[in-house]
């Protein structure tokens, strides 16, 4: 008994419309979108964070003797986030635009107008200096001081440097694409 072998005649599944559009992209689209994507999350983390710790007077036992309530000290912590900056609501755009443009450069009937292959480079230079200086800003501005039991810290969030490696994603991307448009 020998098994024959039986063909189909169902068509193979055509790619669906985002496997598609992901075929499309390239390394350079990948770029756009997924630093557009990170850039979108990045500016609602923290830019800096400060921490204040204050001692209260004497030790300060309330309400006195051993049955007492010790408070050893009172803390507050504060975040700022990359989106209460203005640059960091610009880069905010930029990033909305990073994700637009994956959408627009990458038609699939090829790219209409080769300015526009100037437009993902744009927006990440821009978005690029932005983020830069929002990090120097935050860099220079982090400190520590303690002295008489208490301590002032402010460190940088790990939204300015998210923001800062999506913008690098998106000037590459941007560039890339320019390159592959023969625009470099």
């Amino acid at each position: 008994m020998a098994t024959e072998q039986v063909t189909s005649s169902v068509a193979a599944p055509s790619l669906q419309p985002l496997q598609a559009w992901l075929a499309r992209l390239g390394l350079s689209g990948k770029l756009l979108a997924i630093g557009g994507l990170v850039g979108v999350i990045a500016v609602f983390l923290p830019l800096l964070s400060m921490s204040i710790q204050v001692p209260t007077p004497g030790g300060a036992g309330v309400f006195g003797g051993k049955g007492g309530v010790n408070i050893p000290a009172v803390g507050m912590t504060q975040s700022v986030m990359v989106v209460q900056n203005w640059r960091g609501v610009i880069c905010l755009i930029g990033y909305v635009a990073a994700l637009a443009l994956t959408y627009v450069l990458y038609q699939p009937t090829g790219l209409g107008q080769k300015a526009f292959g100037w437009a993902g480079a744009g927006v990440g230079v821009l978005i690029a200096l932005l983020a830069l200086w929002l990090l120097v800003g935050a860099v220079s501005g982090s400190s520590s001081l303690s002295g008489f039991g208490g301590s002032f810290q402010v460190s940088v969030g790990i939204g300015a440097i998210l923001n800062l490696l999506a913008s690098a994603a998106v000037a590459a991307g941007g560039f890339l694409k320019a390159r592959e448009e023969k625009l470099i």
